[in-house]
């Protein structure tokens, strides 16, 4: 199978090439914006649309079932003859059906009920505990952090007045030094992209 080569890229090489490129990247930009905003225009006029011509036959079958459900109530069973639940008369289905099993307890909440289930031999086959990272809770820590350890480090005597470096001051035991996030080895990265962004809106392109 021949491999198809990749179009050369052009690429303008003085500040007078690029001028145009930019302009043009310009009015393209402000054009998709313009195109999305009529988008969104006409999808909000559509679903008022059928919102509005749904609103009514909702209400109508809403009724209908009403009234279908206290005629079957009656005349259900001698439709059926009384040996089916449901029968299809004029395009429907029309009777009585299980609805899919539903879990039910006698716990106001589920978490009391698994809290409960926790305490017993049931807990780990019928319980599940899910974790999951609130990286912004996180990273707003490590600013919090990092913040603190400058502050900490800006206070901190050189040399201590028994003359003696503040290293030689007695330390807490390693054990009860909470880590930190830095230390447990969460950091937040950052990289430097190259952008092109339009600085004013432009007309969009005739």
């Amino acid at each position: 199978m021949t491999r198809r080569r990749s179009p050369a890229l052009r690429a303008p090489r003085t500040q007078a090439e690029a001028l145009p490129l930019l302009e043009r990247y310009a009015v393209i930009a402000a054009t998709v914006s313009l195109l999305n905003a009529d988008r969104d225009e006409r999808l909000a006029v559509i679903n008022s649309e059928i919102d509005q011509a749904i609103a009514p036959l909702e209400t109508e079958a809403k009724d209908l079932f009403a009234q279908l459900k206290t005629w079957w109530a009656v005349e259900g069973e001698a439709v059926t003859g009384g040996k089916l639940r449901s029968v299809e008369l004029a395009g429907c289905q029309i009777g009585h059906r299980l609805t899919p099993p539903k879990l039910v307890h006698k716990f106001a909440k589920d978490g009391d009920a698994a809290i409960a289930l926790r305490a017993t031999a049931y807990g780990d086959p019928l319980t599940k505990v899910t974790f999951s990272l609130d990286k912004a809770a996180i990273m707003r820590r490590l600013d919090e952090e990092t913040q603190a350890a400058a502050l900490a480090a800006a206070a901190a005597p050189g040399i201590g007045h028994n003359g003696g470096s503040a290293l030689n001051d007695e330390a807490a035991p390693a054990a009860e030094q909470p880590a930190t996030l830095a230390q447990l080895g969460f950091s937040t990265k950052q990289t430097d992209e190259f952008f092109v962004a339009p600085v004013a809106p432009i007309g969009a392109a005739a």
